[in-house]
């Protein structure tokens, strides 16, 4: 079987990589007996895979809290299912600049969620945008120095403008 998008290939692949190197909870209960099967976040439903990275309702919740982040930074409203955030499967017609930011964004939200691995913790929307804000500044730095980063002019400037504008909101 093909793979329709050959984005979603690589994104399969890396997966593949995330799902080797983060053991869940009902792996390591196969491995180790004694090990409890249950979800490090919500103590309630049996930790697999699937679930560890999109049905346990606290890391869907976030993943919501993403797609609302997207839409204010690009005005595109993403499907909020696995295959779009997970696999990053985007629409053929995503402009490239926009395709960009969105990949890093999601990118950044699974590093983030990987990072507080066996913990009950989630990142926080403040610390998704201090993440992106860092990635943004080194990718507009190597691409200044060599045309080399992933984040273009353009596409930093989206980002740039979503934090104008979320700092003169009133909270």
């Amino acid at each position: 079987m093909g793979f329709p998008n050959i984005k979603a290939y690589y994104h399969s692949a890396i997966l593949t990589n995330v799902i080797r190197w983060y053991m869940v909870p009902s792996w390591l209960h196969t491995i180790f007996p004694t090990s409890p099967d249950l979800c490090w976040r919500c103590h309630t439903t049996k930790g697999t895979m699937l679930h560890m990275w999109w049905t346990c309702e606290r890391v869907n919740s976030l993943w919501k809290v993403t797609a609302t982040l997207i839409k204010k930074v690009t005005d595109l409203q993403i499907t909020h299912d696995p295959k779009t955030i997970l696999l990053r499967s985007l629409p053929d017609n995503t402009p490239k600049p926009i395709q960009k930011i969105i990949y890093l964004m999601l990118s950044t939200v699974s590093i983030l969620i990987a990072r507080k691995w066996k913990t009950t913790e989630l990142p926080s929307p403040r610390e998704i945008e201090n993440v992106m804000t860092s990635t943004e500044e080194y990718e507009l730095l190597m691409w200044n120095q060599a045309k080399i980063g992933k984040i273009s002019p353009h596409t930093a400037t989206m980002w740039r403008n979503y934090l104008k504008q979320a700092n003169t909101e009133p909270t």
